[in-house]
């Protein structure tokens, strides 16, 4: 008989269930994406990641489509004239309220959105041809979400950023306490091997617009979102950074996430 190897023995699942918990980076409720939902709505079909993200898909043979975390359509919709069906599923009712409206404003009658979490019940999701999980897979669970995911699609397309935070470390070393990542694309990428899939991963790109142009207030809300209340200190140094380097400093120009794709379909490793 041949015996495990050391990696096979490694419960990825587990490592990554500890690094999401302790991690400083808790996933945004619905609220959080309904009060975004215009303002994404907006700028984002016209995102290089977008353009990236629909270049990297195999669409032969698909004919429907289950975009998971589809916020207002940003792939979905860009999709729907390609194919006989998409499915828009997200947990914010806004993001589908504007969803609905894009697919209508390019008239598009092939669009379906379902206001639904990871942590609903799916038994009425159907299953699809293809399925997108773009920047949504900041879940409790990693292996019992891909479960969830396979089960639903025979191709299947994940988006993951590739760094630990979404703010710049320089700006979190301002900050008095020390901040554990959120966890890796490699869990997940790990986490399907010890299910027996061999994924493909490639990497694609958006715009790193998230602190370009903001007031103080604005800049500094925009940290509050992602980690808490600041004390007066950490706004003093904040202040101090924003006037002496963050307006005067050039944006970087890109984010990198990983994009790991597999099909559901194929024999398991061995």
């Amino acid at each position: 008989m041949l015996k495990a190897s050391n990696l096979q023995q490694i419960d990825f699942n587990e490592l990554y269930k500890e690094q999401q918990k302790k991690s400083s980076f808790a996933p945004k409720l619905a609220q959080h994406w309904d009060k975004k939902a215009p303002s994404m709505s907006k700028r984002v079909f016209e995102s290089v990641y977008v353009k990236d993200f629909i270049s990297k898909l195999n669409l032969d043979g698909v004919k429907t489509l289950l975009d998971v975390g589809c916020g207002p359509g940003t792939l979905g919709v860009s999709l729907a004239d390609k194919l006989e069906k998409v499915y828009c599923l997200d947990f914010s009712s806004e993001m589908l309220k504007f969803a609905k409206k894009n697919a209508q404003d390019r008239g598009l009658s092939n669009v379906v959105t379902m206001e639904k979490s990871f942590y609903d019940d799916w038994s009425d999701v159907p299953k699809c041809d293809m399925l997108i999980a773009s920047r949504c897979m900041m879940v409790k669970d990693a292996k019992e979400t891909l479960k969830l995911l396979n089960s639903k699609a025979k191709r299947v397309y994940i988006s993951y950023k590739t760094d630990g935070s979404f703010i710049d470390e320089e700006i979190l070393n301002l900050l008095d306490e020390d901040f554990e990542q959120k966890p890796s694309y490699m869990h997940f990428v790990n986490i399907l091997y010890n299910m027996g899939i061999c994924a493909d991963v490639s990497f694609i790109r958006s715009e790193n617009d998230r602190f370009v142009n903001l007031s103080l207030e604005q800049f500094i809300r925009k940290i509050e979102d992602d980690i808490g209340e600041l004390s007066k200190g950490e706004r003093d140094r904040l202040r101090n950074y924003h006037e002496n380097v963050y307006t005067k400093k050039e944006q970087d120009g890109f984010i990198s996430w990983a994009l790991i794709s597999y099909d559901t379909t194929l024999g398991k490793l061995k």
